[in-house]
């Protein structure tokens, strides 16, 4: 596994359990206002509740792979816990590709034109996935906190150090148990 490969399982592996960690939670629960000031980037506007910020994570993925892609803008009209866990599981195999693509073909610095953008921009592919895992680690730290605040027990928040562990990485040069 590269870094690209764990930085885009990671971030699937927490955004997946975060969406199960809300679950256990009413609708007024997930639409309260806990973080009413919170505005991640002036375009998007204020992400001032649990749903909406799992739901730009979501959204971020599929809007930047269909932009990639040449496709049209996705629909968000559907935002339950489960149907973002649909969502995810649709644009999570899509944004896996990418990066696998762009990482074995070297295409970091590829300029593409983004035409979903009024009006278009150019953007290259590392910065497009860079953004798309930065901008979901802001999101996923503050959905962590908010969910503890509305009383989510064990929330889970393994780091990638900890997150490796528990699913059984090993470094080649590193000790052998017996």
């Amino acid at each position: 596994m590269d870094l690209s490969d764990r930085l885009v399982e990671h971030d699937h592996w927490l955004t997946a359990r975060l969406l199960e960690n809300a679950a256990t939670l009413p609708d007024d629960a997930l639409d309260r206002p806990v973080r009413p000031g919170l505005v991640v980037h002036e375009f998007e506007g204020p992400e001032p509740d649990v749903r909406t910020m799992l739901e730009r994570i979501v959204f971020t993925k599929e809007v930047w792979t269909a932009a990639i892609a040449g496709r049209d803008i996705p629909p968000r009209d559907q935002r339950s816990i489960a149907a973002l866990q649909e969502r995810l599981a649709v644009v999570q195999p899509q944004f896996t590709e990418l990066v696998q693509r762009i990482r074995d073909g070297n295409e970091w610095d590829e300029v593409f034109v983004d035409v979903l953008c009024t009006p278009p921009a150019s953007f290259t592919l590392g910065s497009v996935v860079a953004h798309i895992l930065t901008v979901g680690v802001v999101r996923r730290q503050t959905v962590i906190g908010a969910l503890r605040e509305l009383g989510v027990r064990d929330v889970e928040s393994r780091d990638p150090i900890e997150w490796e562990r528990a699913i059984g990485v090993r470094s080649p040069s590193a000790p052998r148990e017996r």
